[in-house]
This record gives structure tokens, sequence and C-alpha cells, in this order.
């Protein structure tokens, strides 16, 4: 008999080879044993629900241009995006605007996702940037 695993939380969507799939926290094991897994294996409708409503995801589309306004808040003393001093766990989204491009981006410790602009992601964490295009986009000779 096969062990049941549950899932706690969905931490980011992607497409992945063109399947849409979901980054998964499972209930009672450890962080760094989140995996990657396609919707077509999940049994957590509401979950999956609850996490597109949470982000204001109306439509997920294959390159992740989302249908949102860009403001980062202005808050004094209060820090926000890389500031955090939070180390970047995933890239969950792009967007542009004003011919800038934006990540979204889920931060270790923290349930808040962040909208910051790529030329900072660029520098602060090359790695996800690269990771997150690899498995988002295919680029055809």
């Amino acid at each position: 008999m096969s062990e049941v695993i549950e899932v706690e939380k969905i931490i980011a969507v992607s497409n992945r080879n063109g399947k849409r799939c979901y980054l998964l926290k499972w209930k009672n094991y450890d962080s760094s044993l989140n995996s990657w897994e396609p919707e077509e294996h999940l049994n957590c409708g509401a979950l999956i629900k609850n996490f597109h409503k949470n982000l204001k995801l109306k439509e997920f589309t294959q390159n992740f241009q989302l249908p949102m306004t860009i403001k980062v808040p202005i808050i004094k003393d209060h820090a926000y995006g890389f500031d955090r001093g939070l180390k970047p766990q995933i890239i969950c989204g792009v967007t542009k605007k004003n011919d800038a491009i934006y990540f979204m981006i889920k931060w270790d410790g923290c349930d808040e996702i962040d909208v910051v602009p790529a030329v900072q992601a660029n520098v602060k964490c090359p790695q996800l940037v690269i990771r997150f295009y690899e498995n988002n986009f295919s680029f055809e000779e």
C-alpha cells in the first residue's frame, strides 16, 4: 500500500514542457523536499484555486504576461524586494510595463511575493533568472 502525502501549500506555478506545474510544500515534510508536480497529478483543486486567487491570476498564459499593474510601495522604514535581505526562492512569473521587465519573486521564509525589476534580479539572482527562462520558454533554432 502506498503512502498518501498531503499538499500543505502551493508555492509557485510554472509552465514546464507545455504543462502547468506547481511547486508544492508537502505537509509534515521539510521545505528542502518541495517539488514541482504537473497539475494532472494533483488532487488539491481548492488549494490551486486559492493560490491563483491570492496571486490575482485571472488567466494563466504560457509566457506569464500577467494582467497586473506594477506598483512598488514606497513605505518609509519598510523594506521591499531585495532590500528585505531575504534569499530569493523562486521566480513565479514575469510581466512587462513601460518597456521594463519585472519578476514576481517568492522569498525563503516569507509568504509574500514581491514584484521587482528584472535588472535587479539579473544581478542579484542570475541562476534563478536562467532557471525561470529555461523552465518556461523554449527557444527553437
